[in-house]
């Protein structure tokens, strides 16, 4: 494929077509640069020689971009206009939907002849800013622990939270490149799949803590005598700490060929971090490993803005054990980009953080990892992001409690069918404390079987 596009946002569309034409639809590209150029015109290449057909493809997005980088004119304009796919193909390949929300464009048509298509509505554009969170950078609201909050985004304003939305637009443009060039196929998808990982907030309720920290916990639990009187019993007359739930994750998801990454937290820096004791973790990190399960990095409260404090932490967990690939900071706490910058410097290569603790579904538009982009230094970063579409906690954030088993599949089973659709990757969160009920384990159970 030949891509030629105007002379600005140079790195932007280098970032967004890689992805796009690249990692999503397989292509081989070359990009080429006009200086007068409106809008951006794909052909296709047979031996060197472009073929005489053209996509003509809406820039709305990039032209905004030039003018008004990082400010609010730039952002899309609600209410969203929609692109009915009927209109175009019928394919049942591009979305589960019948229409398309267009978050940037002129209008939503595209219009075709025998030698060209003119979409005018930006593919490109709208992706880009959904990967690399620009509206993030944009508004500065932030939620009681310094997140950007779910309520101020488009995805909310519009409800595209659980939509593969950067996935629908790359189905389309393979939908419409397929109709002028039925030649070039892109690429087979990949298999869908489940990923699992746990937060070891709180490892145990009992052992090998600090008695100061069981004593605030026994405290706190007064308020909910029926759980105080189970932990308690299953401590003294089972000689089971409740909250001790590793062995049973790891075997459920070895019945279902899949392993869990647990994610440690090496250092307390805040009243909200792990009450626990890392350093007496060992025997629990090399049982794990010993399994052939996996070690995560989940840094401390305070690390998102703290470079030193961060690296600190990790060099303690790195004592533990060395094959260290991933991080979820703790609370979700991700300032974008000052947080991937930091961990990228790290070498860690993914990020599990990009989620809403009160919205499951897709914060970045994808199921799917991807190479982050650095606005503030408008680059490509080596850190790739994984981002995470489900947390046992959102549950109670939407008011679910464990006993509606029904109301919280009807949610896992959405977002496991859209992932499964485009082929992606259903990323898991589930706290090893939050496994005390039948009802909670029967949960967990579904949310991590491949099946829906």
């Amino acid at each position: 494929m030949r891509l030629c596009f105007p002379d600005f946002c140079r790195a932007e569309r280098e970032y967004i077509s890689e992805i796009v034409f690249g990692e999503l639809l397989g292509f081989r590209f070359e990009v080429s640069w006009s200086q007068n150029q409106r809008g951006s015109i794909i052909q296709a290449e047979y031996n060197g020689v472009p073929d005489q057909k053209t996509l003509h493809l809406d820039d709305r997005f990039f032209e905004l971009a030039r003018e008004f980088w990082l400010r609010k004119e730039s952002l899309p304009q609600s209410p969203l206009q929609e692109f009915l796919i009927s209109d175009f193909s019928k394919s049942h390949e591009i979305s589960r939907f019948k229409s398309i929300p267009l978050l940037y464009g002129n209008s939503r048509t595209l219009t075709s002849s025998t030698s060209d298509i003119k979409v005018d509505f930006d593919i490109l554009g709208s992706s880009f800013f959904l990967l690399s969170r620009y509206e993030e950078l944009v508004i500065s609201d932030r939620d009681p622990h310094g997140r950007f909050p779910y309520s101020m985004s488009i995805s909310c304003r519009e409800n595209l939270i659980q939509r593969c939305l950067v996935n629908e637009y790359a189905n389309l443009l393979g939908e419409i490149i397929k109709s002028l060039w039925p030649q070039v196929q892109p690429k087979p998808r990949k298999a869908f799949k489940v990923s699992v990982s746990c937060d070891v907030d709180r490892p145990s309720y009992f052992i090998n803590r600090p008695i100061l920290h069981v004593a605030e916990d026994f405290f706190r639990d007064l308020r909910s005598p029926l759980l105080l009187a189970k932990r308690w019993g299953a401590f003294l007359l089972q000689q089971r700490d409740p909250f001790d739930t590793f062995d049973w994750m790891m075997d459920e998801a070895e019945n279902g060929g899949e392993l869990i990454t647990f994610n440690f937290i090496p250092k307390r820096t805040h009243k909200l971090d792990g009450k626990y004791d890392f350093e007496r973790q060992s025997a629990l990190i090399h049982h794990i490993l010993t399994r052939g399960h996996f070690v995560g990095f989940h840094p401390s409260y305070m690390t998102h803005l703290d470079e030193d404090r961060w690296n600190l932490e990790f060099g303690l967990l790195k004592q533990k054990t060395s094959s260290l690939d991933s991080v979820r900071q703790h609370y979700l706490r991700l300032n974008i980009p000052e947080t991937w910058q930091i961990q990228s410097r790290s070498g860690i290569h993914y990020d599990t953080s990009l989620g809403y603790a009160e919205a499951p579904g897709f914060r970045a538009g994808t199921s799917h990892s991807f190479f982050v982009y650095d606005l503030k230094q408008r680059e490509k970063m080596s850190l790739q992001e994984s981002p995470l579409i489900f947390m046992d906690a959102s549950l109670k954030y939407l008011g679910i409690q464990d006993d509606q088993v029904s109301e919280a599949l009807a949610i896992i089973q959405n977002l496991k069918s859209e992932c499964r659709f485009h082929h992606g990757s259903f990323n898991v969160l589930w706290h090893n404390s939050n496994l005390e009920t039948p009802l909670s384990r029967s949960t967990f159970q579904s949310a991590i079987s491949k099946r829906d």
